[in-house]
């Protein structure tokens, strides 16, 4: 604390020691509770008074409510709480420099009550900064951070960011990381959100900005670890610290055209910094041959290192690690077909296939071996919920290996079922869609397991093509109130028979409480569809009227006010 600072404060006879504990509630520092109890019953009125006008954002009035507590009650323990919401006020009310000044009143009377003083030199800082004062508002931070007692305040992790924030902007660098991490250490409990982004900085700061891995271990350790909640294994880990970095690493390796100097600087870096470690992790030497051919652009040594790599740790029949080269190659054909010659499918499990397939088949050069590895799986060996799995893996990507697996089931039943619904999710033609679907829909409702869904699928197949009475037939087969109730009265409007598909809706809305609202609403838009307004309108209002705690009811009184309508009154009200 500063000498003049202290001396006022020994000079100044109401100087009172608070309590520790705090409550925020968005930034707004709250009373103690020691501080609370210590009220009698009239302090407490008047001061819920200035408290309930600040809440309700009435800022001259909470000013002059908090201008009488401190009037009336000179002695109060809640004095340096009471000044401090009193600038608070004053500064929502956008009257910085007046804030500022009671702010200085909290520090010189009460630099003791830590709580209170500090938020009042983080409000500082945020008044001079409001006021385009940037060197001020450091200097309030920085005094914060710099304060023994002040830097441990909830707040003062928000200042400390935006210290840090500031430095970093200037260019600062090592100063910005310095409060960082400072934040990251004293926060990671007491305020992890704050916590959390300081960590966010400081890996930018010591990855990008001005990469140092040495900091960043350093970091690490003192952290143990960068990820919630801190790791109970040792921080030094090195598989743990270098799987962070890599992967910041990629995720920060985003360069503009114009920054390639920069660009091949970062990844020598990085590259460098890896260089001989770890030699067993083919993970890790994979980014470091990624990050050498970022930096020097030379491809055959990106292939000369990674088959080397293979050769020196490969092992007799493992061959997920062969998957795995053919992974790392799977944009380049030739190099993929080398090593795909040494796969034997006979010793491959079914797992270890399925997911080389999977890794290869997004990527257009590889499609044609991914595809050839769906042939290579051993079907007798797979139950029917993984083949269900496999057949909706296809779904978006191969139409026809979607059908050779659920022709693949051992239950034909749940093979057809499978294929029906690919084809109701299917994106493509709708006459495609009911041309393939509809006879495995009318095979799929004989089954009593399926026939519900299965006649639902069916009639959406039908609505699809136009075939809406049909679809309302099997809409009635579903037994699925008031769902296909609903699907019904669409039907119906899309025949143009208004009135029925009325009757069907007030049929829902007499009958299940729950969808009643949407019920009614979609009764006025049928009107609204056919050009009815005036019962448009009534069926609006009804809704309004029946259900006006719903969102229906919300909707309905928008769009009268769009239609100019006057809520309120008869139908005719316009």
């Amino acid at each position: 604390m500063s000498p003049g600072r202290a001396a006022a404060a020994l000079g100044f006879v109401l100087l009172f020691a608070a309590s520790a504990a705090f409550a925020l509630r968005d930034g707004d520092v709250a009373i103690t509770d020691p501080d609370l109890k210590a009220l009698d019953p009239f302090e407490a009125r008047s001061l819920s008074r200035a408290d309930k006008a600040f809440e309700d954002g009435l800022w001259r009035q909470a000013v002059a409510e908090y201008d009488a507590f401190l009037q009336e009650f000179p002695r109060s323990a809640a004095l340096a709480y009471a000044i401090m919401r009193k600038g608070r006020a004053m500064q929502y009310d956008n009257k910085r420099h007046d804030a500022i000044k009671i702010y200085n009143d909290v520090l010189d009377y009460f630099p003791d009550s830590v709580h209170y003083a500090a938020a009042a030199l983080f409000y500082m800082g945020q008044c001079h900064e409001g006021n385009g004062n940037v060197e001020d508002a450091l200097k309030c931070w920085k005094e914060m951070a710099e304060d023994a007692d002040y830097r441990r305040h909830a707040l003062a992790a928000h200042a400390l960011n935006a210290l840090a924030g500031r430095l970093l902007g200037d260019g600062k660098v090592a100063d910005a990381a310095k409060y960082y991490l400072q934040v990251a250490t004293d926060f990671r409990e007491a305020n992890r959100r704050a916590s959390d982004e300081a960590i966010r900085q400081l890996l930018f700061i010591h990855v990008r900005v001005s990469p140092d891995v040495r900091r960043l271990r350093a970091a690490c350790v003192q952290l143990n670890g960068f990820d919630w909640p801190p790791r109970k294994e040792k921080a030094e880990d090195d598989a743990y610290f270098w799987t962070v970095v890599r992967g910041k690493v990629r995720e920060m390796g985003g360069f503009n055209q114009d920054e390639a100097d920069k660009r091949t600087a970062y990844f020598r870096y990085w590259a460098d910094a890896m260089e001989g470690k770890r030699p067993a992790d083919d993970d890790f030497v994979k980014d470091n041959a990624d990050f050498r051919r970022a930096a020097d652009g030379k491809q055959d040594a990106w292939f000369a290192r990674l088959d080397k790599q293979f050769e020196a740790y490969q092992k007799t029949e493992d061959y997920a690690r062969v998957a795995k080269w053919i992974v790392f190659y799977r944009e380049y054909p030739a190099k993929v077909n080398d090593y795909y010659a040494k796969l034997n499918f006979a010793k491959m499990s079914n797992d270890l296939i399925r997911k080389l397939m999977e890794d290869l088949f997004d990527v257009s050069t590889a499609r044609a071996i991914a595809r050839n590895l769906f042939f290579k799986l051993k079907f007798n060996e797979m139950k029917d919920p993984e083949k269900v799995s496999l057949a909706r893996f296809f779904w978006h990507r191969d139409e026809e290996l979607v059908v050779e697996t659920c022709n693949r089931m051992d239950d034909k039943d749940l093979g057809h079922m499978e294929e029906l619904r690919f084809w109701f999710e299917y994106r493509g033609d709708a006459n495609k869609k009911a041309e393939r679907g509809l006879p495995l829909a009318d095979m799929c409702t004989v089954v009593t397991v399926y026939a519900r869904e299965a006649y639902w699928i069916k009639a959406g197949l039908l609505r699809g093509i136009g075939k809406l009475e049909e679809a309302i037939q099997a809409y009635q087969m579903t037994d699925d109130p008031p769902r296909n109730l609903f699907a019904i009265a669409e039907c119906l409007v899309g025949l143009g028979r208004v009135d029925p598909a009325v009757g069907q809706l007030q049929e829902i809305e007499n009958f299940f409480e729950r969808e009643a609202p949407e019920a009614g609403l979609r009764v006025a838009h049928v009107y609204r569809g056919a050009g009815r307004r005036e019962q448009y309108v009534a069926g609006l209002r009804d809704v309004m009227k029946k259900y006006p705690r719903s969102g229906q009811s919300s909707a309905a009184h928008q769009e009268l006010e769009a239609l100019g309508i006057k809520i309120g009154g008869g139908i005719d009200a316009d």
